[in-house]
């Protein structure tokens, strides 16, 4: 006879023998991607699967489990409590057909950015996108509708929605300029747009130079036509009327426009240089001496010429960096050094108030989990079939372990008191210790004993002393049961700060708060870049940096090298360097047949300008015209004024090209470097946090700095104000290493802010899109 105990002993034994297999199985289908397709896995997990109660697991392997089905599309074995429902009547229905993405679509691709796979999407609009007069994919908040099942369907939708949220107004507002520059109206934009997108277009806008910055990297200048508005009063008042505007601020996104069909998005940066770095050196070192004489003279050069939106009367100049430093804009903006091409018509489209870190970041951050799959609650947040519907959330895991019990003695005035899934709780006891009301310890209990719990309640009910109680429990426990440090999100700057300072009125030490946006004075001395710069480095760490950073000059030194011929790619001296190169004797026939037998060179009035005289001085009768593939092989002394020009056109655009090429070469270069150097200070961070009780962050800083959070073990995320937070950035701010949530807000009070109304589901058009709902609303 086969009694209870025996048969909870035979469990135990496969729930220790299943342990480290699924430890190494989640392992081997997270490193191996074609794991997804891999028909081989499935029945071995059914078999895992079928073999045992999953809640007859150890905690830690029926979470390996849950997410192993979950790569392999098998959904989760946690049965859910169903509530009953009773059916409903038929209604009438109408519906729509809704074309799919990428070559999913009937009518194939809309345009090359346009792919059923979020990774493969660009974050901002291509050429062919910007054109398009198709619409854009936009899934519907029914799943049953979306060509992904589950969680990747769930991450599709909000990458797609944040995007076109983001980035909808600057697609529309770019095609309408470039249509204005085409057709060469003179009539611009209006500075309002739809969907409350505004828009300042800066007309007859010249690209002058490239320069390149040690810290910056690649920058251009340029300049524009002053706006009537100012182009008539005095230097003074002009630079107050800019300062007063706000308009082409550092970090603010803009678009060159042309008149032929290339766009290209840049960031205003600070036209101040970069200070060269004052080390110590020996007196004998006369090479280094010199070095930092000439980085000194170098620095003044560009700081006395630095681009001014005010000093001039006619024009404003700006510094701007390329939002993708690729080779095809480097070559097609240095082409317009040339005076041939003077003829294009330009405009820099400005977007005021769009931030390019508020949604780049988070929008990466979706694209790499849609990778990885490794979204903790995967079950409640994207069910499917017959997970859908009301379910029970068990306990974070850290409390299912049988060993392990939360003290509440933070709530209790030192009462001794625990909370565990392995005896009942004494609510009585607690309720006569605490100086919380009945709600609040309701909301207290619930939210410590479910592994993703939502709090609600309208303004003056004490979300945020409950909050602060939930984090004395859980700070108190920290040690015991290896939460790390625990996470604290808000939306807003705001927020965040006054968060952490009820914090640290509390007594709460320990805190770092990521960011530097604070306007809080009690937070001044707990931010994290400043405390990063106080955690020492090994001896190896300073070489290794060092040697970092001597390479960066380098790299700098080889990029404004090769830009002054970038710069100036018809002048004779770079004409005279790839000539030299490519065709030798074009070089010699061109810059050295003014040589004497003694070898003196002699010097006349043509040998300032050898290109330009050669050009013009082609003999006016002489109307030949032969292919460019011929005049490669024949004398240039002979060659007719086409044909001149026709070779000088070649050589340039070869020429840009090759300066392009070696340009971008040179910037990969640099940019590996300061990714080197960049991993030093994320190392330096990561230990700063290490040692931190309370890391405060807002989602956006959350999403830029994932891969040093990524790497903490944080077990515990409290989002504040979670009513008003996007799900995309909720969604970003569940690590994989989160094993506890706790969302705290009012959807009732104020909901996400979404810029588009089109996406609203207030707006009728918006309902099946609804981005403003949040992630706290919907569950």
């Amino acid at each position: 006879m086969v009694t209870e105990d025996d048969d909870d002993e035979e469990h135990r034994k496969r729930a220790t023998v299943l342990r480290p297999c699924l430890a190494v199985m989640e392992r081997l289908v997270e490193l191996n991607q074609g794991a997804l397709l891999h028909q081989d896995f499935i029945p071995i997990v059914e078999t895992i699967s079928s073999c045992i109660d999953p809640y007859k697991l150890f905690p830690e392997s029926r979470r390996s489990l849950d997410k192993i089905r979950l790569r392999l599309g098998l959904g989760s074995l946690i049965p859910s409590a169903m509530t009953s429902k009773q059916a409903a009547a038929p209604t009438a229905t109408f519906k729509f057909h809704h074309d799919l993405p990428g070559n999913l679509s009937s009518d194939g691709p809309r345009h090359d950015n346009d792919h059923q796979d979020i990774k493969d999407i660009h974050i901002l609009p291509t050429e062919e996108e910007i054109n398009s007069s198709r619409l854009e994919y936009l899934p519907f908040n029914n799943s049953t509708n979306s060509h992904l099942p589950g969680m990747p369907g769930l991450l599709d939708r909000h990458f797609r929605l944040l995007r076109e949220d983001a980035i909808g107004g600057l697609r529309d507002a770019v095609r309408r300029e470039a249509e204005r520059l085409e057709t060469g109206t003179f009539q611009a934009m209006s500075p309002k747009q739809r969907n409350g997108e505004r828009t300042y277009v800066h007309q007859d806008l010249k690209l002058r130079r490239w320069e390149a910055d040690r810290r910056k990297g690649l920058q251009l200048v340029a300049d524009f036509a002053q706006p009537i508005a100012v182009s008539k009063i005095g230097e003074r008042q002009r630079k107050e009327w800019w300062e007063s505007s706000r308009r082409l601020q550092p970090t603010s996104l803009v678009c060159l426009v042309s008149s032929t069909g290339h766009n290209i998005f840049c960031l205003v940066c600070d036209p101040t240089p970069t200070a060269p770095s004052h080390k110590k050196q020996r007196d004998d070192d006369r090479s280094e001496a010199a070095q930092t004489l000439a980085a000194e003279l170098d620095y003044h050069r560009k700081k006395t010429g630095m681009p001014s939106l005010h000093k001039n009367d006619n024009r404003a100049a700006v510094m701007l960096t390329l939002v993708d430093n690729t080779s095809k804009h480097i070559k097609w903006i240095s082409r317009l050094f040339i005076k041939v091409n003077s003829t294009v018509r330009m405009s820099l489209v400005e977007f005021p108030g769009v931030l390019l870190p508020t949604f780049q970041p988070t929008l990466q951050a979706l694209q790499g989990m849609s990778k990885r799959l490794d979204l903790p609650f995967a079950d409640y947040l994207a069910p499917q079939g017959a997970e859908i519907g009301t379910r029970n959330v068990p306990p974070p895991l850290y409390l299912q372990r049988d060993d392990f019990a939360l003290d509440l003695r933070p709530l209790t005035d030192g009462e001794p008191l625990t909370l565990s899934t392995q005896q009942p709780f004494d609510r009585e006891t607690f309720n006569e210790c605490t100086s919380l009301d009945e709600a609040q310890q309701t909301a207290v209990l619930h939210a410590l004993n479910s592994s993703l719990a939502l709090i609600q309640g309208p303004p003056g009910t004490g979300k945020s002393y409950t909050g602060v109680s939930i984090i004395k429990v859980l700070l108190h426990n920290r040690e015991a049961a290896g939460l790390g440090p625990v996470i604290c999100v808000c939306y807003t700057n705001h927020a965040l700060d006054q968060l952490l300072e009820h914090l640290v009125q509390d007594g709460i030490k320990q805190i770092v708060r990521i960011s530097s946006r604070s306007k809080s004075e009690l937070l001044q001395e707990v931010n994290l870049h400043d405390l990063a710069q106080q955690i020492p480095q090994t001896k190896d760490e300073g070489y290794e940096k060092y040697m970092l950073y001597q390479q960066l000059s380098s790299c700098i030194g080889e990029i404004e090298t090769l830009l002054r011929d970038l710069n100036a790619p018809d002048s004779d001296d770079s004409l005279r360097s790839y000539l030299e190169g490519y065709w030798p004797r074009h070089f010699k026939q061109l810059f050295e047949s003014d040589m004497l037998d003694d070898g003196f060179k002699l010097v006349t009035r043509r040998n300032k300008g050898i290109v330009g005289y050669w050009l013009r001085s082609a003999d006016p009768e002489n109307i030949r015209d032969l292919p460019l593939n011929t005049l490669h092989g024949i004398p240039l002394d002979g060659t007719s004024i086409s044909e001149r020009r026709r070779l000088h056109a070649h050589w340039m655009h070869k020429r840009t090209k090759q300066l392009g090429e070696q340009v971008n070469k040179a910037l990969e270069a640099y940019q590996q470097t300061r990714e080197e150097l960049d991993m030093y200070y994320k190392e330096q961070q990561r230990r700063a946090l290490c040692e931190a009780n309370i890391m405060g962050v807002t989602t956006s800083a959350l999403a830029r700095n994932l891969d040093v959070l990524r790497h903490l073990n944080s077990k515990v995320m409290i989002c504040e104000e979670a009513g008003e937070v996007l799900e995309a950035h909720t969604l970003t701010a569940l690590l994989p290493s989160v094993q506890h949530a706790i969302l705290i807000g009012d959807h009732e009070q104020l909901r996400p802010q979404v810029k588009n109304y089109d996406l609203c589901h207030e707006n009728p058009r918006g309902k099946h899109l609804a981005l403003d709902i949040s992630l706290f609303q919907r569950l």
